[in-house]
C-alpha cells in the first residue's frame, strides 16, 4: 500500500508535527510505502509575510466558518495552493490518501482537490478535529472524505491500509465513521492502545526539520526545536478541554527509559538538544516524573527542555529541583482562574491557594514559567474576576511574565458544551467564541470587557500589558 499523509494548517511551525509522524511510523513498519507533506509548515513559508497573521488565534474564527474562509484565507493563501498539492499526490499515486484535519474550510477544499485529482483514491480524515461530537459526521458527509477517524489513529489506520488495499474503498472498522445506504455508519471506538510503550518513535522523513521556525518576519530561522509526546490523556477533567474525549479516558505514560531513547535518537540523529513535552500533563504521574528526571539528569546531559504541567500539592520544590538538574528551564502552567468557585466548576482540581504555592515552589527551584487565565467561563460571575484580580494581586511577586489570557471558546464536544442547557447558555452554531447566557450576565462583549480590565490592572501592576488572544474589536479580523 502507498499511503500519502498530509498534515493540515492551522497549528504551529515553531516544531515539526507529531500527528503524521507517528502515523507514518506505524504504516511504515507494517510494510506500506509512506510519502508525508507538512501543508501547514510550506503554507507559512510560501504565503510570505503577508499572510503569516493567519497563523494568530485571533483568525480562528475565519478558518472555521466556512463562509468567512472562503473570502478571506481560501483566496489569499489556501486557494492558489491546491493545484500544486493535487499534482503532487497524482505523481506519487498513493493507494489511499490520510488528512490531519486542523480546520473546516481547509478540510473541505483539499479534500475536494485531492478527489477531482485521484477519484478512485479513498481519502481519510482523522485529528482531534474528527471526534463524532466536534466536526467528524460533518466530515463524513462530504463526497470528497471516504472515511473519518476519530480516536488514536495507528491501529485504525493500519487496518483501514489493511482492508482497502486493492480495494478502492474503506470497510467500516472500529474508531471510523463512514457513508453506507442508509447514511453514515458510526462504528464502535477503538480500544485505546494499552503499551504505549510499543508504539514506534515518530518517523520525520520527508519533513525538512530546518523549516520549522519562531519568526515571523524574513529571514526565517530555524527554530531547532522538537516536540516530544511521553504520555497520552490527562488525568484531570477540565470542562473547557476536548482533549478526554479525543484520548478517550485514562492517562497512560511511557517508561522514561522509553522517553530518553527517544531524547538520545533526536539528538544523534538531527543534533536536536531543546525539546518541549507536548504532554497534556508531564506530572500526570508524579513518581514516574522524578524517575524520568532522574535517568535524563544521568543519561541526556546537556539537554534543555520544557514541558506543560498541572497545578497539583505533590509539585514540591524537591521535584521542581529535580527538574532544573535534568534539563528543564521552563514550565506552563495551565492556571485559568483565581476564583476557587470557577475552579470547581471547571474540574480542575486544586483551589487559588494550592496554584500560589505550586507556583512558589517552581520559582524558588529557579524555574521560568508562563500560564494561562480563561476570562469568561459561565461559572465566572462579576464577583468570581474579582477574586482572579486578587489572585494576580496577592502573587504579583511570582508574575515575571504577563499570563497568557484568552477569552472562554465553548467546542462541540467538550463537556462544558453538554452542560449548556444546565448552565442556561446559547451557543450560535459552531462559533465557540461567541455564546451568550440566556439570563444576560454574560455574552462576548461582556468577556471583552472583563479582559480590558484584566489588562488594565495588570498594566498598574507591572506597567506591562497581558498576553491576550480573541480581542479583536470585530467579530471577524482584517489581515
Amino acid at each position: 500500500m502507498r499511503a500519502l499523509l498530509i498534515h493540515t494548517p492551522i497549528w504551529t511551525v515553531r516544531s515539526p508535527p507529531l500527528n503524521v509522524p507517528y502515523l507514518a511510523a506505524y504504516l511504515r513498519r507494517a510494510g506500506h510505502d509512506v510519502a508525508v507533506i507538512d501543508m501547514n509548515c510550506e503554507l507559512y513559508h510560501s504565503g510570505g509575510r503577508a499572510c503569516r497573521g493567519f497563523w494568530d488565534r485571533a483568525f480562528l474564527f475565519q478558518w472555521q466558518d466556512f463562509a468567512e474562509f472562503s473570502k478571506t484565507i481560501l483566496p489569499r493563501l489556501v486557494g492558489p495552493s491546491l493545484s500544486g498539492y493535487a499534482s503532487r499526490a497524482r505523481e506519487f499515486r498513493p493507494d489511499l490518501v490520510g488528512l490531519s484535519c486542523n480546520s473546516w474550510g481547509v478540510t473541505k477544499v483539499l479534500s475536494e482537490a485531492l478527489k477531482a485529482a485521484l477519484p478512485r483514491t479513498p481519502i481519510v480524515a482523522g485529528g482531534q478535529m474528527c471526534e463524532p461530537g466536534f466536526y467528524g459526521r460533518e466530515f463524513a458527509e462530504f463526497p470528497s472524505v471516504d472515511a473519518v477517524v476519530f480516536g488514536e489513529g495507528e491501529e485504525t489506520l493500519a487496518e483501514i491500509a489493511q482492508t482497502a488495499a486493492g480495494r478502492g474503498a474503506v470497510a467500516p472498522v472500529a474508531g471510523t465513521i463512514t457513508r453506507g445506504p442508509g447514511g453514515l455508519v458510526e462504528a464502535p471506538p477503538r480500544p485505546r492502545i494499552g503499551d504505549i510503550d510499543a508504539l514506534p518513535f515518530p518517523d520525520f522523513a520527508g519533513l525538512d526539520v530546518d523549516r520549522y521556525t519562531d519568526d515571523i518576519d524574513d529571514p526565517l530561522r530555524p527554530s531547532r526545536y522538537f516536540s516530544i509526546l511521553s504520555s497520552r490523556g490527562c488525568v484531570r477533567h477540565c470542562d473547557f478541554c476536548l482533549q478526554q474525549a479525543i484520548w478517550r479516558g485514562k492517562y497512560r505514560a511511557r517508561s522514561p527509559e522509553n522517553v530518553v531513547e527517544e531524547i538520545r535518537l533526536l539528538r544523534d540523529g538531527h543534533g536536536m538538544t531543546r525539546f518541549h513535552f507536548n504532554d497534556l500533563s508531564l506530572n500526570g504521574d508524579v513518581p514516574r516524573l522524578a524517575a524520568l528526571c532522574a535517568l535524563m539528569a544521568r543519561e541526556t546531559p546537556g539537554i534543555e527542555w520544557e514541558a506543560n504541567v498541572i497545578i497539583r500539592p505533590e509539585m514540591t520544590g524537591e521535584v521542581f529541583g529535580a527538574m532544573r538538574r535534568a534539563g528543564c528551564r521552563h514550565v506552563v502552567f495551565g492556571i485559568e482562574s483565581g476564583s476557587d468557585t470557577v475552579l470547581a466548576e471547571m474540574g480542575k482540581g486544586y483551589g487559588a491557594k494550592v496554584a500560589a504555592a505550586v507556583i512558589g515552589s517552581a520559582v524558588r527551584a529557579g524555574m521560568s514559567f508562563s500560564s494561562d487565565l480563561i476570562v469568561g467561563h459561565p461559572a465566572e460571575g462579576r464577583r468570581e474576576f474579582i477574586e482572579t484580580l486578587e489572585f494576580l494581586l496577592e502573587n504579583r511577586a511570582l508574575f515575571s511574565q504577563p499570563p497568557n489570557v484568552s477569552l472562554c471558546i465553548i467546542q462541540r464536544g467538550s463537556v462544558l458544551h453538554g452542560k449548556a442547557e444546565r448552565l442556561g447558555l446559547f451557543i450560535n452554531g459552531g462559533d465557540a467564541l461567541g455564546w451568550s447566557r440566556i439570563d444576560g450576565q454574560s455574552d462576548l462583549d461582556e468577556r471583552k470587557f472583563r479582559a480590558k480590565i484584566l489588562d488594565m490592572f495588570y498594566r498598574g501592576l507591572f506597567s506591562r500589558g497581558l498576553s491576550m488572544t480573541d480581542m479583536e474589536q470585530d467579530r471577524v479580523k482584517e489581515l
